[in-house]
């Protein structure tokens, strides 16, 4: 008979990378926050540049109405209009980037608790990159264990969880038989078997970036971050085999190379439809 030896997982190790892996998934929000922000200056930009060439053609070509003609189209009081828009999501990536910002750091430090769960309610808003931020925050923050570690003061040494104690085998019989044999543990790569690898962080970014770059306009600067990542995270796997993650980092290479060119395809459309 083989006897296996119990399955030993120290909580506050597991917790320790949770919350590491958590606050690098807030730098990459408020990352994302300020791609974001760049993209709503350049839409700004351009905008404001089609409606002056609109302005100054309308100037230099008045148009002749009647009483019961409309009034000409008036580009000014259109772009007031965007106006509003733009200020509005600036004020929201900016909140963005700042709360997530904030929050990440709390996380390393394990400080301010409450703050980190307050700004997952506010990610929650931002679908669907935001919403599995929020919830992945939640589920991680609101364990019993990870509540002990915000409670130790700061600059505490956790000690690791106590290893329980091997069972003996079964007495010998009269019998003769060979001794009990222990089967060696495998190598422990990630914890969920590498469904999740989240010792690879590189190639579990790039796989939801990958996923979430079919989003129009971000998605192109979301593309770029998953192939990016993507390249990082084969290059972890490739130095320290155990983590896993190749899968999740070719998805994400994949992905993102795949909506790098469609947008860039639109792009060239655009560029050729408006010089016919």
């Amino acid at each position: 008979m083989t006897y296996l030896p119990p399955l030993l997982r120290d909580q506050r190790k597991s917790d320790a990378e949770h919350l590491k892996l958590l606050a690098i998934f807030h730098f990459v929000g408020a990352g994302l926050a300020v791609m974001g922000l760049c993209f709503l200056a350049f839409h700004y930009a351009m905008m404001r540049t089609i409606m002056d060439q609109a302005a100054a053609q309308a100037a230099a070509h008045p148009p002749r109405l009647n009483h019961s003609q409309q009034p000409p189209f008036n580009p000014e009081e259109f772009f007031a209009v965007f106006k509003w828009f733009y200020a509005v999501m600036g004020t929201f990536f900016v909140a963005c980037g700042v709360l997530n910002l904030l929050s990440g750091r709390f996380i390393l430090r394990r400080k301010n608790r409450t703050f980190s769960l307050i700004v997952a309610g506010f990610n929650c808003i931002h679908v669907p990159l935001g919403t599995v931020l929020g919830v992945f925050t939640f589920v991680v923050l609101l364990r019993s264990s990870v509540e002990e570690l915000y409670a130790l003061p700061s600059g505490a040494v956790v000690p690791p969880d106590p290893t329980p104690p091997i069972p003996a085998p079964a007495p010998a019989s009269f019998d003769v038989s060979p001794p009990p044999t222990y089967a060696e543990p495998a190598p422990q790569g990630d914890a969920t078997g590498g469904i999740i690898p989240y010792k690879n962080p590189p190639a579990l970014i790039a796989y939801y970036c990958g996923v979430f770059s079919i989003i129009p306009f971000l998605g192109f600067f979301i593309g770029i971050a998953a192939l990016c990542l993507g390249i990082a995270g084969l290059k972890k796997r490739k130095q320290m085999p155990i983590i896993r993650g190749s899968v999740h980092a070719w998805i994400g290479i994949i992905c993102g190379s795949l909506s790098i060119l469609a947008h860039l395809a639109v792009v060239a459309l655009i560029i050729s439809a408006s010089r016919h």
